[in-house]
């Protein structure tokens, strides 16, 4: 029997609204009170693994519910576009170009700022040569500014060539910007490998605050550099190395954790990167379950879980399906309950020594070096912290790439 084209339509219609008419307002209620909480579980595909997510995602919304509506904790097992996580880069919303001719500029643009970067790099090496750490921590900020500002352009470029059907552009920008960003993230991390150096041999207090300050901000850096390449290689569909990177990016955040331990030993500080290891490695999971590695992906998730003081899962079938992913509960350090994360941004913790900036040049204010509230507040600092943090102004996070529909030209 053939369907004249109304008829379809009409059924296409249907099967989209009636879901909607069948479930239950219990359920509807749940997603409009929380609908910030989105662990993107259908993106794992595999029947086991999308019911371990949903349970785990199910956690983190009764928490947001009984939050008032506020997440407060983290997915654990998660798909690409799963918020919240305890990533370092931001995936804000950003416009499709509608002018194919300017696409052309946006790429140069991307170029230029990369560019960029590894010129303010070398500025940066020859100011940690002269020991003035001031200048290279001020450089260094606008240079994380600069990557920040590349990743958008590049999503931005990449996504508007996307509706245009110019795969092959696509391809030719994501593999030249991931191996852009590998030689970029040798750079950042040879450079906090002397700085670590220094700040362990270092006898004077202030170069030693200087050096520990801004050899954690290079490793963070660093992080967010692999994230950013682990992303870039996904697109590719090179899932397999996608996942190493990921893997790579999760022990760069374990030794964040061992550090901080080493020095100033802030145990909220040190929870986070925990929390951070512990995303990195569920993302690694996804990509080796994407890449038909289904060893590897649970060896990744458990990574997770072992990190969180979570029992390991077993792939038999049986076991899968009795076993409960539980979300990650808050640090035993604060009973108290995190206020939410509204921005992705690294606006800092309070000032140990604000005004030792003017006195001596070494002395860097921890308030710009150190986690921002987006990843403090999620575990266990509140806004009364500092009271620049937490304001009503800031952007909240959208770590979900916009809908593209395809472009006629």
């Amino acid at each position: 029997m053939i369907l004249s084209p109304g008829f379809r339509w009409l059924l296409i219609r249907l099967a989209v609204l009636l879901p909607l008419v069948v479930t239950s307002p219990s359920v509807l209620a749940q997603s409009q009170e929380c609908p910030t909480v989105n662990c993107d579980c259908r993106a794992l595909v595999k029947s086991g693994w999308v019911e371990l997510c949903l349970k785990s995602e199910q956690v983190v919304k009764n928490a947001c519910i009984a939050n008032g509506g506020k997440p407060n904790k983290y997915c654990g097992l998660h798909g690409p576009s799963a918020s919240p996580v305890a990533l370092q880069s931001v995936f804000p919303a950003y416009e499709l170009e509608r002018d194919s001719d300017l696409l052309d500029g946006m790429k140069r643009r991307v170029v230029i700022m990369l560019w960029s970067v590894r010129n303010d790099m070398d500025i940066v090496k020859e100011k940690l040569e002269e020991k003035s750490y001031k200048e290279a921590f001020q450089i260094l900020t606008l240079i994380e500014a600069n990557i920040d500002r590349v990743f958008k352009t590049q999503r931005q470029l990449t996504g508007s060539w996307d509706a245009y059907g110019e795969d092959k552009k696509v391809r030719d920008a994501w593999r030249g910007y991931a191996e852009e960003l590998g030689e970029i993230v040798m750079l950042f991390d040879e450079y906090s490998s002397i700085l670590w150096s220094r700040y362990q041999n270092a006898s004077d207090d202030a170069e030693k605050k200087a050096t520990r300050i801004l050899s954690f901000r290079f490793m963070r850096a660093v992080g967010e550099l692999i994230e950013q390449e682990a992303f870039a290689i996904g697109e590719l569909r090179r899932n397999s190395t996608s996942a190493k990177r990921w893997r790579a990016a999760a022990l760069n955040a374990e030794q964040l954790e061992q550090r901080e331990k080493l020095t100033t030993n802030n145990i909220k500080r040190a929870m986070y990167y925990r929390y951070q290891a512990a995303a990195r490695w569920n993302r690694a999971s996804y990509h080796w379950l994407a890449a038909k590695n289904e060893k590897f992906s649970l060896s990744d998730h458990n990574q997770a879980r072992a990190l969180l003081g979570l029992p390991s899962i077993s792939l038999d079938k049986e076991k899968l399906q009795q076993n409960e992913l539980i979300a990650p509960t808050e640090p035993e350090a604060s009973n108290e309950v995190p206020e939410v994360a509204k921005t992705n941004d690294q606006a800092g913790l309070p000032d140990e020594e604000s005004s030792s900036l003017e006195e001596n040049e070494t002395a860097i204010a921890d308030s710009a070096a150190e986690p921002g509230p987006a990843e403090e507040q999620l575990v266990g600092l509140d806004a009364a912290d500092d009271g620049e943090l937490g304001g009503e102004n800031q952007a909240k996070p959208d770590n979900k790439p916009p809908k593209i529909k395809r472009i006629k030209k």
